[in-house]
């Protein structure tokens, strides 16, 4: 018997990372695809989005205990009014 193994496609994955259009254009679907793709896997990106934001500013409190707000926002790139509302929720989790 002669047996070929096809290769077999690999399928683009899902970016968190990028948007919906963006993520769509990459893998040449149509953005409502990708929305299906979410709701139907229950991923929610924005969730997503704020859990990886708390978790690295809660990070640069924990490795900079005695720095100011202004200071954790310069280390990270946000804005204060960013590490006020995070630096709640590290401790709602």
């Amino acid at each position: 018997q002669n047996h070929r193994t096809m290769a077999k496609k690999s399928k683009p994955r899902y970016n968190p990372n990028l948007s919906a259009k963006e993520n769509a254009e990459k893998m040449g679907v149509a953005v409502s695809t990708i929305y299906h793709y979410l709701n139907e896997k229950n991923i929610n990106p924005k969730k997503e989005k704020l859990d990886a934001l708390i978790a690295e500013i809660k990070e640069a409190i924990e490795a900079n205990p005695d720095a100011s707000q202004k200071t954790i926002a310069q280390l990270t790139h946000h804005g204060v009014a960013t590490i006020n509302v995070c630096h709640r929720e590290c401790w709602s989790y």
